[in-house]
C-alpha cells in the first residue's frame, strides 16, 4: 500500500510541474473534449453523424454536402 501511495505522490508532483498550463493548450483540450464528449453521446442517442461530421456542426460549418440533412438527427 505504500508503494502505491509514493506511486500516486510521484505523478501528482510530475503532474503539479506541469501547472499552470498555457492557454493555447487549455483551448485546444477544451475543443478536443466538446467534440469527443458530443459526438459520444449522440453515437449512445442513435445520431449516425461520423465524429468528423459533429466537429463540422460544432463548428458552424454544415457538413451538408456530406450527408443529407434528414440524417443529422437521431432516428428515434
Amino acid at each position: 500500500m505504500d508503494d502505491l501511495l509514493a506511486s500516486i505522490r510521484a505523478k501528482k508532483a510530475a503532474l503539479d510541474e506541469q501547472r499552470p498550463m498555457a492557454e493555447a493548450a487549455l483551448r485546444q483540450l477544451q475543443k478536443y473534449y466538446d467534440v469527443e464528449l458530443t459526438y459520444t453521446s449522440n453515437a449512445i442517442e442513435g445520431n449516425t453523424l461520423t465524429l468528423r461530421e459533429t466537429q463540422l456542426v460544432i463548428e458552424g460549418r454544415s457538413p451538408a454536402g456530406e450527408r443529407p440533412m434528414r440524417e443529422w438527427r437521431s432516428p428515434l
